[in-house]
């Protein structure tokens, strides 16, 4: 009879009693056991070691057992689970037996956190004061790291220049053992105890040089050439000491202050200054007059007059007897008359200006007209000079056609009759070859649409000159050449 071990059940046929045993199925199968192994109590049986003897000693079929509960109800078990209940609890993982920290011997979470807490806080500090930490906490070492000690940079650095010397260096003049000052390709030096290997140097002269070779040998053989040309010392402190008979003169050397008769000389327009007597041409030719100097100029003490000085060369104005562009000739006040020029109308007159014998050659010469306004009005006349000029004794022609034309501006002053002298800028000057007897043929007029003449009145003219140095009484000649003896 095969042994299926022991087996733990809760049985609870209704036909068994207290110590009745063994049971017989209906089928034959017997159910044998040690009194002992079995205990009904309150209708349950329980069975502590079973041992099934089957008549033809084959495996037990238990579906032939008789009045076998087939449930679990059938054996008085009203609250077990079932399957899903018991799957349900199976895979329960939200603490269904309510265990506690303290039963698996492990913290809380509040227990755990005020732990952490307390150890993160002291962690902390500690990391980040060791993170900041600057002062080298792990000892770390210049060779650790790859670098140099400040000692060992120091032993380098001392035999290197310091930024001063070679500043000190770079700018010296003198230096790299030379005596003197180091030569430098382009600027301008002079050497001295030089040695020039020939055949190793060639000149390049500038555009402008003398030497036409470039090869040091044919320059230096150029060089000498024309030094052999030159006059020696000695000729040339011969020449400079000579007083007499040198560049193609005869007789003593004229200096600017030394005390010498001059002869055989003409004077071409002199000017006579410097001393107590000068000595001037006058009437007739060749004859000489003493001159007397004071303040740096000078006059003739018989005459009263001075030699160079300012001059004024009146004209005789001329006028067109009718037509348009003539000023009227009428009253400015009381019994005094003059030409009236409007201020509305461009009018003008003429005059012609002939230069002197005693005119200084060269010199500026000024274009002016002597005008007065009318009344007491505030305002500007504009007055314009238009000229042509022309050398006499047939020498030039005039250019009616291609004249000069200059302007001035002047202001009344608010004051009536008051005399006014318009004359042209020095800018404006005449300063074209002059000679006596030049003529400077003039046309004045007033140039009343110039938006700059403003004086709504007329404005009355006297005459019209010219201002001229003067630097003799006459000339030697009275025709080119004039100054000729």
């Amino acid at each position: 009879m095969p042994d299926y071990g022991t087996i733990w059940a809760q049985l609870a046929p209704d036909n068994l009693t207290a110590g009745a045993v063994p049971y017989v199925a209906a089928d034959g199968t017997s159910i044998e056991g040690d009194p002992d192994n079995f205990n009904y109590v309150s209708g349950v049986l329980t069975v502590t070691t079973l041992v099934v003897t089957d008549p033809v000693d084959a495996p037990v079929n238990w579906s032939m057992l008789t009045d076998v509960p087939t449930t679990v109800a059938g054996y008085g078990i009203t609250d077990a689970a079932t399957d899903a209940e018991l799957a349900a609890h199976t895979n329960n993982v939200s603490n269904p037996h309510s265990v506690t920290a303290a039963q698996v011997g492990a913290y809380t979470v509040a227990e755990t956190d005020t732990l952490v807490t307390g150890a993160v806080g002291n962690i902390s500090g500690t990391v980040f004061s060791h993170i900041y930490d600057l002062a080298n906490p792990h000892d770390v070492t210049a060779a650790q790291i790859g670098a140099y000690t400040s000692g060992q940079v120091d032993t380098l650095l001392g035999s290197y220049a310091t930024s001063a010397s070679l500043s000190s260096h770079t700018g010296a003049a003198s230096a790299h053992g030379v005596t003197g000052s180091v030569v430098g390709t382009s600027d301008s030096q002079t050497l001295t105890n030089k040695t020039l290997t020939v055949s190793a140097n060639s000149v390049v002269t500038a555009a402008s040089g003398n030497l036409a070779a470039t090869e040091l040998n044919a320059a230096l053989a150029e060089l000498q050439g024309d030094i052999d040309t030159r006059a020696t010392s000695a000729a040339v402190t011969a020449h400079t000491s000579a007083s007499s008979n040198v560049h193609g003169i005869s007789g003593a050397v004229v200096g600017t202050t030394d005390t010498q008769a001059l002869s055989n000389k003409t004077l071409t327009s002199p000017i006579l200054n410097g001393g107590y007597y000068g000595t001037m041409f006058g009437v007739a030719p060749q004859q000489v007059v003493p001159v007397w100097m004071l303040g740096g100029m000078a006059f003739l003490p018989a005459e009263g007059f001075f030699v160079e000085g300012w001059a004024d060369r009146t004209t005789q104005i001329v006028s067109k007897a009718t037509g348009a562009g003539r000023p009227d000739y009428g009253t400015v006040a009381g019994n005094m008359e003059a030409y009236l020029f409007d201020s509305t109308t461009v009018e003008s007159i003429q005059c012609a200006i002939h230069i002197n014998h005693d005119y200084k050659p060269g010199s500026p010469i000024y274009l002016h007209v002597h005008w007065l306004p009318v009344n007491a009005n505030a305002g500007n006349v504009v007055w314009g000079f238009e000229y042509t000029i022309a050398k006499g004794f047939g020498q030039e022609a005039f250019t009616p056609s291609a004249t000069t034309t200059v302007t001035v501006t002047q202001s009344t002053a608010s004051t009536a009759y008051n005399h006014l002298v318009a004359e042209i800028a020095d800018s404006a000057a005449i300063t074209s070859v002059v000679e006596p007897d030049t003529m400077i043929w003039v046309r004045l007029f007033r140039d009343a649409s110039n938006v700059a003449d403003t004086y709504g009145s007329d404005a009355a003219v006297l005459t019209i000159d010219a201002h001229y140095k003067v630097s003799r009484l006459c000339t030697p000649s009275k025709a080119p050449n004039f100054n000729a003896i």
